[in-house]
């Protein structure tokens, strides 16, 4: 179930561009911070005789208070290697018995082995966009820089959310950097341009 577009419970696929400068540990560090943000792994945790399991009760109490007698954390956060838990290149058919008994899966490929991940885990939606999100972290100081400062302005809103945070000017150089690719594009393949009706507004 992807909640992309008010929730689309059939099979898609997301495509996203990162850096030429990516590599497979990047990541992987990145996949393991966002585990880590969404507390993957943890069920609930346990605090003063209350059984809280909403994911911002437990990132509070988590970051704040877990060395304390009071807490009792049932679960342990997940690393990329605890979600890989069917194999990425039996993709799709070894997802059959378990999409047939109503489960749900998520497909990562991210073009190297060790970053990839076929799993029936269920850590929230949008993992892909919000991974995306943190390797550009790592590989863009200006985009970094920018991010601290909206997180300095507001601690609780999540600035990977495209609902929160728009990055309006970005969108806009890259429409703009994109059109300039594609005209040169057109110059190179002008029969397939044709023949498919490309157009380059």
């Amino acid at each position: 179930m992807c909640a992309c577009i008010g929730g689309l419970d059939r099979a898609h696929l997301h495509l996203m561009s990162v850096s030429k400068n990516c590599s497979q540990q990047h990541v992987k560090d990145s996949i393991n911070q966002v585990l880590y943000n969404r507390k993957a792994g943890v069920k609930y945790i346990e605090y003063n005789n209350y059984k809280l399991e909403n994911l911002h009760d437990i990132n509070q109490i988590y970051e704040n208070h877990k060395n304390t007698d009071k807490i009792k954390i049932v679960g342990d956060i997940m690393k990329i290697k605890d979600i890989q838990n069917l194999p990425v290149k039996e993709w799709p058919m070894v997802t059959l018995n378990h999409i047939t008994k109503g489960g749900h899966y998520v497909f990562f490929n991210s073009g190297y082995h060790e970053s990839s991940f076929l799993t029936t885990h269920n850590f929230q939606t949008q993992f892909g966009r919000e991974v995306v999100f943190e390797i550009e972290k790592l590989l863009n100081k200006k985009f970094n820089s920018e991010v601290k400062k909206l997180e300095k302005s507001n601690p609780y809103v999540e600035v990977w959310r495209w609902q929160n945070y728009m990055f309006e000017k970005t969108i806009l150089k890259t429409i703009d950097d994109a059109r300039k690719v594609f005209k040169n594009l057109n110059n190179k393949y002008s029969q397939e341009f044709k023949k498919y009706q490309f157009k380059i507004i």
